[in-house]
């Protein structure tokens, strides 16, 4: 007789990390779309935006200090600065445009929906879990639908909010050639991708795993 094999979540953690995901979910919409839609509310008013310092063109400046601090930058005008916090530089400017505060608030709505779509696949596919059906029909979909969360909170929020930093270093004269700010660059693809992959693997294991199911389920 084979040796038995331990549970890694019993039903009743299975039960609180779908009541979990069911609050980050909600907490994701909400928050994400009310953000994002507050800052439509705020044209002209300042915004903020991810950059990066440049001393000369192609020469990234040393990240700043660790604290929350003012770093000059010569031409700004008087309703703009630019502040460093933990290596992050932000340029805060008023009279801003509505694409401008979309964008640059993209990032938090975009994760919160991926959050929220995210909760919405798991919970079934944990509650056929906590069943004893892991293979239920809409399994293997909901792991692929994953995969597009992954990539949309990831990668395609914090390039639109780049987009955002690319318009108001445009309007304020600081872009291009020779200019003294640019947008930085977007996260890097890679371990978004390997991510994306594994999770592909894994919603492809449970086509399988459904498929199989059915076969014997036909067989009864």
């Amino acid at each position: 007789m084979g040796a038995r094999r331990s549970r890694f979540i019993g039903p009743g953690g299975i039960g609180l990390v779908s009541a979990l995901l069911l609050v980050l979910g909600v907490v994701g919409l909400v928050g994400g779309v009310a953000y994002w839609v507050n800052g439509l509310t705020h044209v002209h008013a300042a915004v903020t935006v991810p950059v990066r310092l440049l001393a000369a063109p192609g020469s990234p400046v040393p990240d700043a200090d660790p604290e929350r601090v003012l770093v000059p930058v010569a031409g700004l005008p008087p309703a703009a600065y630019v502040s460093a916090d933990s290596g992050n530089l932000d340029l805060t400017a008023w009279d801003s445009t509505m694409p401008e505060q979309a964008l640059a608030r993209a990032d938090t709505l975009l994760l919160g929906l991926a959050t929220a779509f995210a909760a919405y696949l798991l919970i079934p596919l944990l509650r056929s879990v906590q069943e004893g059906h892991p293979f239920d029909d809409g399994n293997a979909r909901r792991i692929a639908g994953l995969t597009v969360a992954l990539l949309v909170a990831g990668w395609l929020g914090p390039f639109l909010t780049r987009v955002g930093s690319v318009l108001v270093i445009d309007r304020l004269g600081f872009g291009g050639v020779g200019g003294r700010l640019d947008p930085g660059t977007t996260p890097e693809l890679g371990p978004l991708l390997l991510a994306a992959v594994l999770l592909a693997v894994l919603a492809e294991a449970f086509r399988r795993g459904e498929q199989i199911s059915a076969d014997v389920d036909g067989l009864v």
